[in-house]
């Protein structure tokens, strides 16, 4: 995928207004086939509403390895980092 492309994709719709204020900052994605494509400079088009630019990409094998090495306000703003992790569990399962 070119960095002039855009790759659509959904998040939940109380994260979007987290997005688009520029709060949340770090999207966390498991590293499936459909991902594979987003490289740095990508553009990501969240809900079909607000773009921004992938500026890095990083590799956790579990959120706790995550959690420990990112700033989980750039996650979910105002959330705790045992609030980011059930809240990833929920969405992703247990990895």
């Amino acid at each position: 995928m070119t960095t002039e492309e855009h790759f659509g994709c959904f998040v939940k719709d109380w994260i979007l207004p987290h997005i688009a204020s520029g709060a949340k900052t770090l999207e966390i994605r498991l590293n499936r086939r459909e991902w594979q494509v987003v490289n740095v400079g990508t553009r990501l088009w969240f809900n079909h509403a607000v773009t921004r630019r992938v500026t890095t990409i990083r590799s956790y094998s579990t959120f706790d390895e995550m959690l420990r090495s990112e700033d989980p306000h750039r996650i979910l703003p105002g959330e705790t980092p045992e609030r980011i992790l059930r809240t990833l569990r929920r969405l992703y399962g247990e990895l």
